[in-house]
Parts: C-alpha cells; structure tokens; sequence
C-alpha cells in the first residue's frame, strides 16, 4: 500500500493516519506508520473516507480532494483521474536519447591523409581542400582533419565537404561532428545532398558551438552519439537532426545518406573535424546553442548577447519588453506533437516566463513554458547538470502542422513568437530544442 501513499501531497503537514482505525494489539500494523491493529491482520478503514462493498473497497474521493496534488490529479464527480497534459513528459523518460550509432570515428590515432579509412566517407568539391591540420601530431589530444575554402554561407553552397554515411532508414536520425570548442566558435552548415548528382538539395540546419572560453572540464547542455556529455574540453559534438522524410527522400540504396559541410557566415572560414558519428534519432531531437540563437544561424530573429561563458557554456538573452516574432526551431516531423523546449541559465532563478505563441497558427493563443514539460533530453538534463533548467511547451499536432514553415532552403522548421512585454527580467538562456513527443 506504500505505492498508494507516495501519490497523496503531505506538504500541508497532514498525515494519512486518519484514513485508519484499529485498536493496539500485539501484531500488525495499522497503515505505513500508525498503531499496531488487534489481531495482526485486521485493517480497519474509516468510513468518512472509504467504502467497503461487496468486497471492494474504494475512496471517498470527494471528502479527500484537499489531500490529493490537484496539479496532477481531478477528484471531482467522486472519480481520480490523471491530468494528462501536466505530467505529459512521464512517457519520454525512460531508455537513452539517442540510440547506438550506426557509424563512429573519433581522431585518437594519426591520420594518413592517402590511405586513412575516414577518407573513404570523404570528398572534397570545389575550391573546398583538406587544409591546415594535426594529422600526425595531437592537439589537446585529438588528431584532427582541417577543411579549408569552403563557401562561407548558411545557403546552398557551391565549395564544400560531402559526408556519405551510413543511416538507420526506418526513423529519424542524428549527425553529430566533433569539432573544436574553447578557444574559437566551428559553426557548421549542413545539406543533405540529392543520391544522384551528389549535390546539396534541401537544408538540414546550421549549428554552433557552446563553448568558447569556457574551461575544459567538460559540461554541456547537450548529447553526443553515445549520449555522453557533448563537450569534451576542446571538442564538442555537434547534433543534426535528419528526419525520417529526408531520409525516405534521399537515402540510397544501400541506405546511406550524403550530406554536405560548409563554413556558416557567422564563424571563421575554415574548420577542424575531430570525430565524425552517425545514429538512430528515434524522439527526433534538434537542438540549437546560444550562439546560433544569437547569431540567427537558421533564419528569422537574432537574439541579444550576453555571455561567451557562464558556467561552461555561452548565453544569448530575450531583452525585456521586445516582441521577437520570428524565432526559428528546428524540428523532426511537420505532422507530429512536439515539445519545444527552452534551457534556462539557471537551475534555481528564472529570468522571465514569456509568452509563447506559433503565429502561423494563432497571435491570441499563446503558451507559458513549464518545467515539466520537457521530454527525455530535459529529463537527462536535470539529472546531471547544475545551472541549467529545462522549461517548455508542448504543441499538438494540429499547430505544428499550421506552424511549420520550409522557405530557408527547405530546412524543416517551426517559427515561434516570443513575447517578452512586462517582463521584469530579460530571459537568459543556453539553447533550445525540439523533441517529437509521439510515435512515428
């Protein structure tokens, strides 16, 4: 009966002891903590809060609304009942993000620019060469693979890496390239390409580190392909998520897919790889840092600077009293629920709680981020993290499908509206990311 109790709220001081009557006896016991009962088995059970009829015994649930948590449970017409939407996170609990790759390597060894197996996966177009780079010396103990002169552009470049690897066909997947952090910022712009001409057709995202001058112990708000901690010191995982859409599009054959890599705008023209992984993304998670957030690295409105590092990671901030009308998530499936979910600075103080609106959907209609609305990568959040605070929304599928916009290059996008008027404090923040919160 101990799992009846932990459902009940006791922090008015009540203790469940009333539920009971029984005389002391010599055996037994008279609920979890009350009086021995007088023959060891005999539980006697008050009749102001319980039937017992044709052998059934259940709660006068009216008479004990008050004891009950209303945040999660309704007892009225005499009934319990569960209230779905505020525990709705419960179902993505369990089991990791991400599942096991489907393709691994990371630079722990020299690399043999002639013969090193990675260069299987790789190919150089346009003006794009294999630059500067620690191919037989380690660096922070990485060996690492420079990629030079590609287009510098978060469109359809011309000069660029293409990546062929191997995929999971039948859900979602995640890229993730390992690339430099701490000491400068590696944003990356990924297409994935048509299986024939081998040419960048549609936009999976652009994304950038979290880190730069950040201390290298090693923290991070986000995941790599083994679900281990995505920042390494001096590297850090960056995720893609590739939808199962793209993937049924553009995979071949022998299911692969081919992307291309290219320098975005905002960062430095060249960059490293350290590690190049591939795996089965089934919650379809996407995740975005500060910095793209700032830097406005997928379209739609940049948001202000704040910090380049504050507990190991950067933070971008929502300005008091500004209306960002146009801020762009990207997501797995346009025709699924989704949580959308924002990574406060902080893990005990909130800046604001703003109102969130789709605007494609509605202007008057809006939704207040919750700290319990934040699916498995949330959950994995608060379980190993400090500073860091997961608060969301969760948005059925009929406004995903009216929110939903593709007019940057095709990329798979939800636009949101971020209302900030009357707030007392800006609303800091390490990233955003979307999870799919049904099954494909």
């Amino acid at each position: 009966m101990s799992n009846i109790f932990s459902y009940f709220n006791k922090s008015d001081n009540k203790n469940i002891e009333p539920f009971f009557k029984g005389d002391t006896g010599d055996k037994g016991t008279r609920g979890p903590q009350g009086p021995k009962g007088p023959r060891g088995n005999d539980l006697l059970f008050d009749s102001n809060y319980f039937n017992l009829s044709n052998d059934k015994l259940s709660f006068k649930l009216n008479s004990i609304s008050s004891w009950v948590d209303s945040n999660y449970f309704d007892t009225s017409n005499d009934k319990l009942s569960l209230k779905v939407n505020s525990i709705i996170e419960k179902s993505q609990i369990l089991g990791p993000v991400f599942e096991s790759p489907t393709y691994i390597w990371e630079a722990y060894n020299p690399i043999n620019i002639y013969n090193s197996d990675i260069f299987n996966i790789l190919e150089t177009v346009g003006t794009t060469t294999f630059g500067e780079g620690n191919y037989n010396s380690l660096w922070n103990n990485r060996y690492l693979i420079g990629i030079a002169n590609t287009t510098k552009t978060y469109d359809k470049p011309t000069n660029y890496l293409r990546i062929k690897l191997p995929i999971d066909p039948n859900t979602h997947n995640s890229v993730f390239l390992q690339c430099i952090t701490r000491d400068r910022w590696s944003t990356i712009n990924m297409f994935i390409c048509d299986p024939i001409t081998k040419i960048p057709d549609i936009k999976i995202q652009s994304r950038t580190n979290n880190h730069n001058n950040s201390g290298t112990t090693g923290n991070s708000s986000f995941l790599g392909p083994y679900n281990e901690i995505a920042h390494m010191g001096y590297f850090e995982w960056l995720q893609f998520c590739i939808p199962k859409e793209f993937i049924d599009k553009y995979k071949t054959s022998t299911n692969e897919i081919i992307i291309s890599v290219n320098a975005g705008s905002s960062g430095p023209n060249d960059f490293h790889i350290s590690g190049i992984a591939s795996c089965p993304n089934p919650h379809g998670v996407s995740t975005l840092s500060a910095v793209d957030l700032h830097w406005a690295t997928n379209s739609g409105n940049g948001i202000t600077w704040n910090s380049g590092s504050w507990h190991e990671e950067a933070i971008s901030q929502f300005d008091v009293n500004k209306d960002y009308t146009n801020i762009r998530i990207p997501i797995a499936s346009a025709n699924k629920a989704v949580y959308i979910v924002h990574i406060d600075h902080g893990d005990t103080w909130f800046g604001s709680n703003p109102r969130i609106y789709v605007p494609r959907y509605s202007n008057t209609e809006y939704f207040n981020l919750s700290p319990t609305i934040i699916g498995k990568l949330g959950m994995s959040i608060k379980g190993r993290a400090l500073y860091r605070e997961p608060r969301g929304i969760y948005l059925p599928a009929n406004i995903v499908q009216r929110g939903v916009v593709t007019d940057h290059n095709g990329a798979l996008q939800l636009q949101i509206r971020v209302n900030m008027n009357g707030a007392v404090h800006a609303m800091t923040t390490r990233g955003w990311y979307s999870e799919q919160a049904e099954s494909l």
